[in-house]
């Protein structure tokens, strides 16, 4: 579950997933944690993304992330990753060899968005920023950097060459 400490008056808060309680948390699992700029706190689960009110310990909105089949992506792996872009828009990292890595939710159209950055199954990304011309960048372990050119719908894929000594170290990226 998830544990939150009041530091004002020590109170421990615990929020777990209850068989009989719809607005629980859908999963004990929690895999990653982020307040938007809004306030809203954004909880990334096995089962997918929630969001809690830290105040009455309910959920009030779950999004089961999808693939580009439709088929619902699992977040139990080793590393998830979310992030609020300039726009609202969250990213979540996609653990495991799915038909995905990444996937998007833009709260204000509840539209949701799969990525895939080459062949076969998808590589997990352990980090995320936004640059000052509004490019995502995200570390990936196993293919290096990928920097995602939303208005033109592209990805660069920066990684190691060995022919090349000013391409990146062997291996991937595991931070930005």
């Amino acid at each position: 579950g998830l544990k939150r400490l009041d530091p004002a008056t020590s109170k421990l808060s615990c929020y777990q997933h209850r068989q009989d309680d719809v607005s629980s948390i859908a999963s004990d699992l929690v895999k990653a944690l982020l307040e938007s700029r809004d306030g809203t706190l954004w909880v990334a689960t096995t089962l997918g993304v929630e969001t809690l009110d830290p105040r009455t310990g309910k959920t009030s909105r779950r999004i089961i992330l999808r693939g580009p089949s439709g088929a619902s992506l699992s977040l139990d792996g080793n590393k998830v990753t979310l992030f609020e872009d300039h726009a609202g828009v969250l990213w979540i990292s996609i653990p495991g060899q799915q038909e995905c890595g990444l996937a998007s939710f833009d709260p204000s159209s509840d539209v949701q968005s799969a990525y895939t950055f080459g062949p076969g199954p998808a590589d997990t990304g352990f980090a995320i920023i936004e640059d000052e011309d509004q490019s995502l960048w995200f570390a990936n372990w196993r293919q290096g950097i990928v920097r995602l050119d939303r208005d033109r719908k592209r990805a660069v894929l920066y990684h190691n060459n060995p022919n090349n000594p000013n391409s990146l170290s062997a291996g991937g990226a595991m931070t930005l």
